[in-house]
Formats: C-alpha cells, structure tokens, sequence
C-alpha cells in the first residue's frame, strides 16, 4: 500500500498529519468564533452560555470595552483568523507554509494579549476565549512545524540534489 502522499506533493505523512490537524484547528475555532458572533449581534452576548463555569465572565468579557478591536468584534477577527488557518489547511505549498506560520503567530500573539486582559484588566474569565486561546497556540504550533519540516526538508533535498529544489 506504501505512505499516503497529498494529491501533487512529494511530502510525506507530516505533512498530511500537519494540514489535517490545522483543518480540524480551524473548524473548532470558526464554530467558537461564530457563536460569539452571533451571540453578540443577537443577543447582544447576554445570552452567552459558558462550557465550564458560570456565564458571567462570558457575558462580562464580551460586553467590555475589550470585546471590540478597531471598532470590529474580535469574535469577527477570530472568524477571519480561523478561516485563513483553514485556508493555507487547505492548500499545500511553501507560501502556504509561510502564511500560515505568519496567521499563527500573529492570531496566538493577539490572543495571548486579550488572554493578558481578562486576568488583569476585565478580571473575568471566558471559558470560551480560553479555548481559542488554545486553539490559537495548538495552530501556531502546527503551522510552525509545517513550515519548520517543510523547509528543513527542501534543504535535504537541495543537498542531496546539488542544486535547489522547487517547492
């Protein structure tokens, strides 16, 4: 049966592993994103319901002055994040690899700081924020593996070949 190869790349199993697990990243944080979203457009997020703990640090988190960025809803920049996360998911190659690298840092280093913010500053928690919080670091970590074992693995071959290799 021999390894399973994506359709057009000569990478192996990492690879799929990689973009699967970012996939299914991606889908997690869109559903969380999207139900913050909505919450807050219907309900104005009062209605918010939290995984674990009680709903008042959701509602107390996403009505703050900290629940809009830029004047956009970080719920909608989540959504944004998460479907860019699914894209480069989606799509194989070195710009993929990089783009995805620079969405994870950037999404995992605004995340962190609105993490920074409910402990600190709002002084409530959102279980909800907390798990994209996570998310948001399990895709940078993703991302920077794939892009990591992806150029690692095109300087193997350029040595191995004597000249460089296309991506």
């Amino acid at each position: 049966m021999g390894r399973v190869r994506l359709r057009g790349q000569n990478e192996g199993g990492w690879e799929l592993f990689t973009r699967v697990g970012l996939a299914l990243v991606a889908v997690a944080g869109l559903a969380i994103s999207s139900y913050l979203t909505w919450e807050r457009a219907v309900h104005d997020s009062s209605s918010l319901t939290c995984v674990i703990g009680a709903s008042s640090g959701c509602v107390t988190v996403q009505q703050s002055d900290y629940a809009v960025f830029l004047g956009i809803p970080v719920a909608v920049l989540g959504i944004v994040a998460y479907s860019a996360l699914l894209l480069v998911a989606l799509v194989p190659g070195t710009l993929s690899r990089l783009f995805g690298l620079a969405t994870g840092i950037i999404s995992a280093g605004f995340s962190a700081w609105l993490t920074y913010l409910e402990i600190y500053v709002i002084e409530a928690i959102c279980t909800w924020c907390v798990i994209s919080f996570v998310l948001t670091l399990l895709a940078l970590g993703l991302t920077a593996w794939r892009a990591w074992l992806g150029e690692g693995r095109q300087r193997v071959r350029q040595a191995r070949s004597g000249g460089p290799t296309p991506a």
